[in-house]
């Protein structure tokens, strides 16, 4: 579990690590109430929660994927790796996942944005979620 975001001092600053390792500052501390500072990092970290759910997820099923790696490596790298990825790529694409929650088999390669959606749209109906 990662650790709770924090407002502290780091020289002399008002600095928080959330979001940025090397840190986000909220104003000197001899000039900045930590009241007010501690305002400001809490607006950034609704920013944070926010910019979290606006993340989407890519539209191209995994053998759409797979299939332009393989362009790239086929056209850019040498034939021996070209090999190599086929075969990496075809066991990996032809593994079937179970869910077990609704018993579903599905091909890695089938699965979507969309897939995986209704997937768990189907877990939220049936109360499994």
């Amino acid at each position: 579990m990662p650790r709770a975001p924090k407002l502290g001092k780091v020289n002399g600053y008002w600095c928080a690590k959330a979001g940025d390792q090397s840190g986000v500052y909220f104003g000197k501390v001899g000039k900045v109430p930590f009241k007010e500072a501690n305002r400001a990092f809490c607006k950034y970290l609704a920013t944070l929660s926010a910019d979290r759910k606006q993340i989407k997820l890519p539209q191209l099923s995994v053998a759409e994927i797979c299939d332009a790696h393989l362009a790239w490596v086929k056209s850019d790298r040498s034939p021996s790796l070209f090999r190599q990825r086929c075969s990496i790529l075809n066991y990996w694409c032809k593994h079937v996942v179970r869910f077990s929650t609704t018993g579903a088999n599905m091909r890695w390669s089938h699965i979507t944005a969309d897939a995986y959606r209704d997937m768990a749209n189907r877990l939220d109906v049936c109360g499994r979620r």
